[in-house]
């Protein structure tokens, strides 16, 4: 059938190997760990109504609760050089570690591949997720959804009129019920 055709092609497109002394490098071997981009849209400080954007207090809040549940787990931030001009109140170190604007596609990709889930934007985290098959929740507010939805069965979304009716509690909640 031709759904059946279209499901195909999304979960098998792309296989890129990724970097695979990236994982190495970084010391991830055997670490669990979850994947955030707290920033999209290149950077652009577009907080408000119309945002693409979570807004940063809430990944603040987030990344409390995911550490505080999943003691065993790591939280990766990525994003591109245009994010990494936006502050994030969350400091590196014990089981942190801010890689944004720090790593190649490749080593991105890696990180993803190796993750335990991803929590993103409408963004191309959320498609190199989604086409991987890989574990991921993307926040959705006012943006063309039917063009920039997930389309895999790991694949798991919030929508909302505004970034800022999404929780903290929102997000966790998905993440909880759907890690196994």
């Amino acid at each position: 059938s031709k759904k059946k055709i279209k499901e195909d092609i999304f979960s098998k497109y792309f296989n890129h190997p990724g970097d695979l002394n990236c994982i190495r490098k970084l010391q991830l071997e055997n670490v669990k760990y979850f994947v955030i981009q707290p920033f999209c849209a290149n950077g652009l400080n577009n907080f408000g109504k119309f945002s693409k954007n979570w807004p940063s207090k809430n990944f603040e809040i987030l990344t409390k609760i995911l550490l505080n549940n999943y003691k065993e787990s790591y939280i990766i931030f990525v994003g591109d050089h245009g994010d990494s001009k936006n502050f994030l109140n969350i400091s590196s170190g014990n089981r942190i570690l801010n890689l944004i604007s720090k790593t190649s596609i490749d080593e991105l990709i890696s990180i993803l591949k190796n993750s335990q889930f991803i929590i993103c934007h409408d963004s191309s985290i959320l498609h190199l997720s989604d086409s991987m098959s890989l574990k991921n929740l993307s926040l959705f507010g006012p943006t063309k959804f039917e063009k920039n939805k997930p389309h895999g069965s790991n694949s798991f979304f919030i929508r909302k009129s505004s970034m800022s009716l999404i929780s903290p509690n929102d997000v966790f909640e998905i993440i909880q019920n759907n890690i196994k």
